[in-house]
């Protein structure tokens, strides 16, 4: 009767024994499921913060890179606009002409005065530039060519010669071989203009062409390009 109540009691011990390993087990691999979701979900949530940092980043290296392609542009633009502009005309290069002109025309053995619209030189009548500018009294031509002349205190006009200043000798000399000079641009481009027509023409407008002084047109080049 002992040997029976002890083998129950033992069975039962056992038996109780193995459902506590298992629900330790399975506890266990319950604990080891929650853990891997756990690592799972942080894992994920790493992986989109890193994503977002990543996206951040290249768009602000993106935008940064826009930036600078837009700076780089503009200083671009500056600069050609800088070169565009580099042979328009300015009182202090009308100064420097003036210069250049006072020794130049002790080489030349000749005495020049500067005129400007409204302070006219009579060169045989005509009086210039008032006379020539926009072909209020007579036609201007280049060449031989009719052309259309304004004047300019910047280099610039709507007409093909922009006339930005006109020196002669006409009143320092006799009533022969008077000179009158126009320096202008055309084409955007520097050119100094000699005349001494002293009669009428067929055509009658007044003929200029370029001087071929070779040193009255470098020295004016010059200045303009400085």
């Amino acid at each position: 009767m002992k040997k029976a109540l002890f083998g129950i009691v033992l069975l039962f011990s056992i038996t109780a024994f193995t459902g506590c390993k298992s629900n330790e087990s399975k506890a266990a691999h319950s604990s080891t499921e929650a853990t891997s979701q756990v690592a799972k979900v942080r894992s994920t949530k790493e992986s989109s913060s890193n994503s977002t940092s990543t996206h951040s980043t290249s768009s602000s290296t993106s935008q940064t890179t826009s930036n600078t392609s837009s700076i780089s542009q503009t200083e671009e633009s500056t600069a050609a606009s800088e070169v565009s502009t580099a042979g328009t005309w300015n009182t202090t290069k009308s100064g420097e002409l003036q210069g250049f002109i006072s020794s130049w025309e002790q080489s030349m053995g000749q005495s020049y005065e500067e005129y400007t619209p409204g302070n006219n030189v009579n060169f045989y009548g005509l009086q210039l530039p008032d006379g020539v500018i926009g072909g209020s009294e007579m036609p201007l031509s280049v060449n031989n060519q009719p052309v259309t002349a304004a004047w300019s205190v910047d280099g610039t006009s709507s007409a093909e010669y922009s006339i930005v200043a006109v020196y002669s000798d006409a009143e320092n000399r006799g009533r022969m071989d008077n000179h009158v000079y126009f320096f202008a641009f055309h084409n955007q481009q520097p050119v100094v203009l000699v005349s001494m027509q002293n009669q009428g023409m067929n055509d009658h407008a007044f003929h200029l062409q370029e001087t071929g002084n070779q040193e009255l047109k470098n020295g004016y080049a010059a200045i303009v390009n400085e």
